[in-house]
């Protein structure tokens, strides 16, 4: 919960629908909302829109659908005195019908034409059209600020209600209260920032002057017409409340506001006044005689923009809020009294504590025995596709940066995606199971998005493609068995399978037994150490656990968690999950090299672009601080002076950080502009602002530990 000492409340307006009879069929809209389908969608409602209007900015949609190429055969203006639109809408060849006011849509199941009848007159005329939009002028969203305690007050300037003086520390700005011209809302948003400013106890900002803005000349709000009987007129389209509902409220006695609100359901559920509430109040005013000013506007309810129910009972709930969903050693890490943490909606342990262990020493001990000797991770939760068919070759070929086609059978690669626009999305191994059969792994927070990005390609793009793609994430569980004494007890745990470097070398793959269960081994590391991933179905996840910890007995095997993970990864410089921001590029992330020239892939192109390939750019590097005593922070920013710490001056940001037993002090991985190539040795400083923190940091290759690779090779 964020509490604060001033409020300002710029929430806009709501454009109000005009009243007359049929206006409920479909094709009738609202003027901004046709003007929007027409630029953010580029669709139209209809081939001929007659345009219904109170406000200039009917006008607006009149002209840009003309200009869209669809006949506008008139704009019917309710006012006697329109502004300079008008001229502009006849200029550009549109008929204009001023004091003209919408009586009724002809057509049952669609718009035919629209009725028009000069006010005050009978004459009545057709206009053919097979749409319609209006726009009977705008009405201030001043929920929030009635809802804090503010009185609505009518504005017959605009003829709608703006916020009356408020009662908490809060003001609303702009629309919010009735100023709809740009040039006026920028100054009055401007004067409500600064006074929430000083009222806050802040000094006067110093803010850059306001750009020039052409004053608007809005012509005067015309009154609100009510039609006569004739037809359905909806005040209320999403609960069908009619003009007549209304007038019937009234003769029944029920003419308060309130009280019509209850007899007819005028505003209630989702709307609350923000498209029916003044016609509403015109019609009722109407009936009884009096001015729409007079009537006070019916109770805003909470929340302002709508949220499901099953959202506020989800909070009660504890766990049973989402799904939880726990591994097939799940039993075994709690009789290990593993600290558990969230992954997604999966339960991963973070660290296996001894005694009365700090979560920070349980990690630091779990990662030193894998650099030492031989640890087990749980990595069940990693993302798991398989893939099957003559072009399977091929869809990898298009989805990775790097090339694919003659990856041998039995062996694994690793493999970096790209998103439509050049963005790193995910990583992981792929191994060839077969010439036609490859399993592809991804992290454990994308699995659903990689298999998602998958499926639209081959759907969309490339429905030729003679592929087929299944999850299997929960059929196979894994364990990481990994450290300089792994494949020591990797030979214990198969039954008589020859794990030697030279039948099972690194980023080959080996199909074997386990206790005469089925289990793949793949030999990849994540920790920089030997290793090897033992992969089984999901059944025989436990007892491989079991019988793995069993034959590292005698190497005093230790099962470690994600936080001991981290410091392994992080000190081979591996990237990961808050690398992979939706920010990074391959060549942020170090891996410009990995992409192949002899081929396209899904990104390839939109990576080229000049923002992207900017040398510029921050790029992945390594930090150590210059005083190992000092604590790393994630997030913290990288400039040259801590005195001079601001946005201009930022260099870059660290993403992940730990404390490293091996380094022996806090290390990071970072992204710095220009990279490894300018700041390589150089110092700066990362700054922490919410804890007021500086320290000063040396930049490094982000790899800290066995740069060569030769220890996963071993």
């Amino acid at each position: 919960m964020i509490r604060a000492r001033e409020v300002v409340l710029a929430t806009g307006a709501h454009e109000q629908p005009l009243v007359f009879a049929h206006n409920d069929r479909p094709g009738v809209m609202l003027s901004g909302a046709v003007r929007h389908h027409l630029h953010a969608h580029a669709v139209v409602p209809g081939r001929r829109v007659v345009v219904a209007t109170a406000t200039d900015d009917g006008y607006r949609t009149a002209l840009d659908l003309a200009r869209a190429g669809v006949e506008v055969p008139a704009v019917v203006d309710a006012r006697t005195r329109p502004g300079p639109a008008a001229a502009v809408a006849e200029a550009a060849g549109i008929e204009v019908l001023i004091g003209h006011a919408p009586l009724t849509v002809v057509g049952k199941h669609g718009v035919r034409g629209l009725e028009i009848g000069h006010l005050g007159a009978e004459h009545r005329q057709l206009v053919r059209a097979d749409a319609v939009a209006v726009s009977g002028g705008f009405a201030p969203a001043l929920h929030l600020a009635s809802q804090s305690g503010a009185r609505p007050v009518f504005d017959a300037r605009i003829g709608a209600f703006v916020p009356g003086p408020p009662v908490q520390h809060e003001r609303s700005a702009g629309a919010a209260r009735g100023v709809f011209d740009l040039a006026g809302c920028l100054e009055d948003g401007r004067r409500a920032g600064i006074d929430a400013a000083e009222a806050a106890g802040f000094a006067s900002p110093d803010l850059p002057a306001l750009p020039p803005v052409a004053a608007g000349e809005e012509a005067p709000f015309a009154p609100r017409h009510v039609p006569a009987d004739g037809g359905e007129a909806f005040v209320d389209l999403q609960n069908d409340v009619t003009v007549a509902d209304l007038r019937l409220a009234v003769q029944e006695g029920y003419g308060r506001t309130e009280h019509a609100k209850r007899y007819t359901t005028l505003g209630m559920a989702t709307d609350q006044g923000k498209t029916s509430g003044l016609n509403g109040l015109a019609v009722l005013a109407a009936a009884k005689g009096c001015d729409s000013g007079e009537l006070a506007p019916t109770t805003f309810r909470p929340p302002y923009t709508p949220v499901a129910v099953a959202a506020f009972a989800g909070h009660e709930r504890g766990v049973d809020y989402q799904p939880v969903r726990r591994t097939a050693m799940h039993r075994a890490h709690e009789r290990l009294g593993a600290i558990f943490g969230e992954a997604g909606h999966w339960l991963r342990p973070r660290c296996y504590p001894r005694g009365d262990e700090s979560l920070m020493e349980a990690a630091a001990r779990e990662a030193i025995a894998v650099r030492a000797g031989v640890g087990l991770c749980d990595v069940s939760t990693l993302g798991k596709i398989e893939i099957r068919g003559p072009d399977a070759r091929e869809l990898l070929n298009r989805v990775y940066v790097n090339a694919w086609s003659k990856l041998a059978v039995g062996k694994a690669r690793y493999g970096l995606m790209l998103r439509e626009d050049g963005i790193a999305l995910d990583d992981g191994t792929t191994t060839c199971l077969a010439d036609d059969h490859f399993l592809m792994s991804t992290t454990t927070a994308n699995a659903a998005k990689v298999l998602q990005h998958l499926e639209f390609l081959h759907q969309t793009a490339w429905p030729e493609l003679d592929v087929a793609l299944c999850s299997a994430t929960e059929q196979w569980c894994a364990t990481a068995l990994a450290g300089p004494r792994s494949r020591d007890v990797l030979g214990l745990v198969l039954d008589g399978a020859d794990v030697s470097n030279a039948a099972l070398p690194f980023m080959g793959v080996l199909e074997a037994t386990a206790g005469g269960a089925p289990v793949r081994v793949f030999r990849i590391s994540f920790s920089g150490e030997l290793a090897y991933e033992l992969a089984c179905p999901w059944g025989y996840g436990e007892a491989l656990w079991e019988r793995v910890l069993r034959a590292g007995a005698a190497f005093d095997i230790t099962p470690y968690g994600t936080e001991a993970l981290a410091i392994l990864r992080i000190e081979k410089g591996h990237p990961a999950g808050q690398e992979f921001d939706g920010r990074t590029t391959a060549g942020d992330l170090g891996m410009a090299r990995l992409v192949s020239a002899k081929k396209r892939c899904v990104g390839r192109t939109l990576a080229e672009r000049a923002g992207l390939a900017d040398p510029e750019r921050p790029a992945l590097v390594g930090l150590a601080p210059v005083d190992t005593d000092q604590q790393l922070r994630g997030g913290a920013h990288l400039v040259e002076d801590p005195a001079d710490a601001r946005t201009a001056t930022d260099l870059g940001w660290t993403s992940s950080v730990h404390w490293s037993p091996h380094v022996g002090a806090w290390i990071a991985l970072a992204f710095v502009a220009g990279g490894l190539e300018r700041w390589r040795g150089r110092r700066l400083w990362a700054v922490y602002p919410l804890k007021d923190e500086a320290v000063e940091v040396e930049v490094r290759a982000p790899c800290f530990v066995d740069p060569e690779g030769v220890r996963p090779r071993g």
